[in-house]
């Protein structure tokens, strides 16, 4: 494809499907994109992107505007920047093998790739990164190998901490992504176009009218190079087969790298060390990624813009649980890229002015505002103590004597358009009432509440609880519910009790609000059946505010079975929780 525009003496064409070699002859896909009036004295910066779910799709129409990535590269391009897209070693057209994701070749790739495009006649030598998802992840780890040039990243809805954010949050095993996500990778790596769109028979065909799969490079015209590359892929482990082997953090990843060696804060040397900006984007409704963005704020020194929104995986649709149960908006996608245009200009241009700051900017669940924050957390926000008391209430007297039983109810949920699943696609993130849901939990709920109340930072649970099992899954809710009896969803925590171990904050990598769990198997500590013990755990960040004459809601379960692993695998504990030694501590924002 070239839709060239002429230059006098020189023509760059505005798309180039290239393969570019690596330091060990290795030959990795990318795109291209300039823009269409770029003459021949002009310096541009560029925007990389590099993903392992294709740079671009092969179309059986092949005109410049079908292209997969023509409408960003139109924004990025219109801006003034060049667009570079990037098949990760060992998937798309690239060739080689992904041993496991963001691979130590994989992340130096990426900064071969930065120096290629430095080099180029039309760049002016500076280069930010930005991505969702996957993609965050590489566009920060492009800054590992400090490749010169490198002055931004914008990781969105990333994930810092693969294992606790995300994969094994609490060390229970996030089955359904991981299995869901090993199969579509899988059949993106067989180059399947029809079995990565979970089509058969007629769609498929129908399908394979208009695609042909990932985009080879220009100089491939009969395709031979896309086999040779697909060949190499079948080499590369299956993600679930991996991950289901994985317990504890210090387990390697199909005998290579640990979990731990795999986490963003294990980088941290080299990434303060590049001196990057960071524009970090996240959600309090979307798996652990605002967790990620609040630990590396008090991790790396790094200049950083956090933006913390209530939004579905990638911002796509609002998700609120004050306002959206059945039905997501799209998301103000024009003023998101605003923000991400006016950081680049900041930061590839010569005539921009670089951050030298820290922000946080979040949203509150509730209240529809933004506030701003140069600390974490926020000044006004201290830890007010409720306790689990008889006949279910949940009251800031106590602490309360006596104990309650509960029998773990395999058929909990969250359902399937919860914070777990949008990591997939960036589904929308709804949660209905969840009064039905109660009836399957321990629950704890407060008289109504005679202020407003603002919860803005990390809630942590202290559980005294004996069990029946020598393992389990700890899901705790904190919930608001309205005059009605209607439960809205605030934030979750999650503990497996074979990790309950409890460590000095110091000993971890990365800055904690909470509890600080190794998932070491040194630190492994099964319960002891009919044994009490303390589970001491954060939840995942929020902040929202509860209305007065609304009640708070804490309920603990056993399972989520839409999303996580069951544990234990057989059997049905029953818990004793003692409520003298059983609180949650709220972070509540007072004037």
């Amino acid at each position: 494809m070239s839709d060239a525009s002429v230059l006098g003496s020189r023509t760059y064409p505005r798309n180039q499907a290239l393969h570019i070699p690596m330091r060990d002859g290795v030959l990795i896909a990318l795109d291209l994109w300039l823009p269409e009036d770029l003459s021949p004295d002009r310096r541009i910066g560029t925007v990389l992107r590099a993903t392992r779910y294709w740079r671009a799709r092969g179309y059986t129409d092949r005109a410049l505007e079908r292209d997969s990535n023509f409408a960003l590269a139109e924004v990025y391009n219109g801006a003034g920047f060049a667009y570079v897209i990037v098949d990760a070693r060992g998937t798309g057209a690239s060739f080689g093998t992904s041993a496991r994701p963001w691979s130590e070749d994989e992340i130096a790739d990426y900064g071969e790739v930065v120096e290629w495009v430095t080099r180029q006649a039309w760049s002016n030598g500076k280069v930010a990164t930005i991505g969702i998802s996957y993609d965050a992840n590489t566009a920060e780890a492009t800054a590992i190998p400090n490749p010169p040039g490198l002055t931004a990243v914008i990781p969105r809805f990333s994930d810092f901490d693969f294992f606790t954010q995300v994969a094994c949050p609490g060390g229970v095993l996030h089955n359904w992504l991981l299995q869901t996500w090993s199969d579509y990778v899988h059949h993106l790596d067989e180059n399947d176009v029809c079995a990565a769109a979970g089509l058969t028979g007629e769609a498929c065909a129908e399908l394979l009218t208009r695609e042909t799969g990932v985009k080879p490079v220009d100089a491939d015209g009969d395709g031979r190079l896309l086999a040779q590359a697909v060949d190499q892929h079948a080499a590369n482990p299956l993600v679930f087969d991996a991950m289901s082997r994985i317990t504890y953090k210090d387990d390697r990843y199909n005998g290579g790298a640990t979990m731990a060696e795999i986490a963003m804060p294990s980088a941290k040397e080299a990434i303060e060390r590049s001196g990057v900006r960071y524009q970090a984007w996240a959600s309090w409704l979307d798996a652990g990624t605002q967790l990620g963005v609040l630990s590396r704020f008090n991790t790396f020194h790094n200049p950083q813009q956090v933006v913390i929104g209530a939004w579905n995986h990638g911002a796509r649709t609002e998700a609120d649980p004050f306002l959206y149960r059945r039905e997501a908006p799209a998301a103000d996608s024009a003023a998101q890229l605003e923000v991400i245009l006016g950081f680049l200009r900041d930061h590839l241009t010569d005539d921009g002015t670089p951050l030298t700051g820290r922000e946080i900017r979040y949203y509150t669940l509730g209240a529809g505002t933004w506030r701003a924050t140069p600390v974490w957390p926020p000044l006004g926000s201290r830890l007010e103590r409720w306790y689990f008391a008889a006949g279910g209430l949940l009251t800031p007297e106590g602490p309360a004597a006596g104990s309650d039983t509960y029998t773990v109810d395999f058929s909990a949920s969250t359902g399937v358009s919860n914070r777990w699943h949008t990591q997939l696609g960036g589904s929308p993130v709804l949660y209905p009432n969840r009064t039905e849901q109660a009836q399957k939990l321990l629950v704890y709920r407060s008289a109504p509440l005679d202020v407003d109340l603002d919860i803005t930072g990390h809630p942590v649970v202290h559980l005294s609880v004996a069990s029946t099992q020598s393992d389990g899954a700890f899901h705790v809710y904190l919930e608001a519910v309205d005059p009605a009896g209607e439960v809205t969803y605030l934030t979750e925590g999650i503990l497996r009790g074979l990790h309950r171990a409890v460590r000095p904050a110091e000993e971890s990598t990365a800055a904690v609000y909470g509890p600080f769990h190794s998932y070491l198997r040194a630190d492994a500590a099964p319960l002891v059946p009919g044994q009490q013990t303390v589970l001491h755990f954060d939840l995942f960040p929020t902040s929202a505010l509860v209305p007065r004459g609304w009640r708070l809601q804490v309920g603990i379960a056993g399972a989520d079975f839409e999303s996580f692993e069951r544990i234990p695998a057989d059997g049905i504990p029953e818990l004793t929780l003692d409520r003298a030694g059983s609180w949650i501590d709220l972070p509540v924002m007072r004037e």
